[in-house]
């Protein structure tokens, strides 16, 4: 009976062939081309962020010291948040020059040059912090 058990279960297992060097060349060329393909990627996402970092950082210092209209009534902030306290009113149609900017989050630092209308409070700040997207540059 032993033996017979053993023949049967021999029946069903199959001999392995040894792999060939060729398929085990083409795997390993392919892992290498793989690593590869990462490594280009990955660089070419450090440049695209070095290279938006570069262009944003020109965009902020070239508009100080520049003129620009307010497009609407904006609060002037004593920061460069919606957050910060209101200081002042810079109303639609007023001429502000850019004194300082923060990139990263599109604030500017502005002292209003001449008011579209007259002040409702004539001791409120003419200088303080507003958003960039409100101020129609010349």
């Amino acid at each position: 009976r032993n033996a017979l058990a053993s023949a049967q279960a021999g029946v069903g297992v199959m001999a392995t062939k040894p792999r060939s060097r060729g398929r085990d060349f083409l795997v390993g060329v392919i892992l290498v081309l793989c690593f590869a393909g990462l490594l280009l990627a990955t660089g070419a996402y450090v440049r695209s962020l070095i290279r938006r970092q570069t262009t944003t950082q020109t965009t902020t210092t070239s508009i100080i010291g520049q003129q620009a209209v307010t497009t609407t009534d904006l609060n002037l902030r004593d920061g460069p948040s919606a957050s910060n306290d209101q200081i002042g009113l810079a109303e639609a149609g007023s001429r502000v020059r850019v004194l300082n900017a923060n990139g990263s989050n599109n604030w500017c630092e502005v002292q209003v040059l001449q008011h579209s209308r007259p002040k409702d409070d004539p001791t409120s700040a003419d200088r303080g912090w507003v958003n960039k997207r409100f101020l129609k540059f010349d």
